[in-house]
């Protein structure tokens, strides 16, 4: 059976939702954080939910009728450093929490990763000893 990347996303968004739920929350909807009826709302949303999961990092999920009203870029992941700017850079303190932001919109899904550590697929095929695949 082959998985096709429009099959993949949702399952993928599904599988973080339940481990949200089982875990701390990861998976957020912009409204999540805040009322999105209106541009300025939307804007305030989305200054709120980069502001809450630069700290620590997560999932937000942009709905269509709000990704109109936004030209998002997804630029909230630092990578801290001592001393603080306008200094010269001592020693990198490693990277700071990612966002992955997965806005939605009539023609497809787009992915914007996190601009430092970026996205990581990860698979394990184990198969019983004799099996193999065609």
């Amino acid at each position: 059976m082959r998985c096709f990347p429009s099959l993949l996303l949702p399952a993928l968004v599904v599988l973080a939702y339940a481990c949200s739920l089982a875990a701390e929350p990861g998976l957020y909807n912009l409204a999540d954080f805040g009322p999105t009826a209106t541009p300025a709302q939307a804007k305030a949303a989305y200054d709120a939910a980069l502001a809450r999961l630069g700290k620590i990092g997560g999932l937000l999920v942009i709905p269509a009728d709000v990704a109109k009203q936004l030209a998002i870029e997804n630029t909230a992941q630092i990578a801290p450093r001592t001393p603080a700017p306008l200094e010269e850079t001592k020693s990198w303190l490693g990277d700071g929490p990612g966002i992955t932001i997965i806005e939605v919109n009539e023609n497809q899904t787009i992915i914007k990763v996190p601009p430092i550590t970026g996205l990581k697929i990860e698979r394990t095929l184990r198969m019983p000893m004799n099996e193999s695949l065609p």
